[in-house]
């Protein structure tokens, strides 16, 4: 599957989105101030690709609600398989040590449910990091958190059935879905082909497991994307994954951390 760049980067002054980014709400005044001008908001669109393995990340983008990114590792058959889900509490774009202005990305930036998020140029958020012993604690917690659910995602991958991934890449999705409250009812605009792409496996097979959950009541299939119907019996058809992810969350970024919508 071929990943274009769209040119849709492109601010949109005036543009403020109803809700904003809990990684970015928890920055300092003092932090905030040091970015200054240069955040600003964009709307971001299904399918486009923010940086690709070997490039150094030009801006640090910041989901809002109902904007979702997912790191994913390209695979020279053409596949891909996502290591990391970023939505409104994290950041996409940034490394291990936010003070290093040189490190590649190792993984695409791919966005996976479009809406606005708030970016920054990377070399400004470095100065920022430098500049605040806050700020870098802050920024060193997320990215030890991100570290977690990608060595969690590959255990998974490695372990799970593809029903119990999907079940729990679903919910995933719908933590950062919609305005809140997101549950019973909500539609994710994700194609099969996406989500064969995440989970790494073929289209049929996550069609099979869409269409298990179905029969068992959990999400109703249709054209735009899976319905979720019971978001509870959904969660008890996902892997022990999902929980453990949250729970390492809450520990390192209390303030931030996504919360499953009920």
């Amino acid at each position: 599957m071929p990943f274009a760049r769209p040119p849709s980067n492109v601010p949109s002054p005036g543009q403020a989105p109803v809700h904003g980014n809990r990684l970015l709400a928890a920055f300092s005044p003092g932090d905030h101030a040091r970015l200054g001008p240069d955040l600003e908001q964009v709307q971001l669109i299904r399918g486009q690709v923010l940086f690709e393995p070997g490039e150094v990340p030009t801006h640090v983008y910041f989901p809002h609600e109902g904007t979702m990114i997912s790191l994913v590792m390209p695979l020279h058959d053409g596949g891909a398989t996502e290591t990391v889900t970023v939505g409104l509490e994290g950041a996409a774009g940034i490394g291990v040590d936010a003070t290093d202005r040189e490190v590649d990305a190792f993984v695409r930036g791919l966005v996976q449910m479009p809406g606005m998020a708030a970016r920054v140029p990377s070399a400004r958020l470095v100065d920022a990091a430098i500049a605040s012993p806050a700020l870098r604690h802050l920024l060193a917690r997320y990215a030890e958190a991100a570290m977690s659910m990608a060595l969690q995602s590959a255990a998974c991958n490695a372990a799970h059935p593809v029903r119990a991934r999907l079940a729990r890449w679903l919910l995933v999705a719908l933590d950062r879905a919609g305005p809140a409250p997101a549950g019973d009812g909500t539609m994710l605009p994700l194609t099969q082909e996406f989500l064969s792409e995440m989970l790494g496996v073929r289209r049929a097979t996550v069609g099979e497991a869409l269409l298990a959950l179905q029969a068992e009541g959990l999400v109703r299939l249709r054209r735009g994307g899976p319905v979720v119907l019971d978001r509870r019996r959904l969660g008890d058809a996902a892997c022990e994954c999902y929980a453990a992810v949250r729970r390492r969350f809450a520990v390192l970024l209390p303030s931030v951390s996504a919360r499953p919508k009920t």
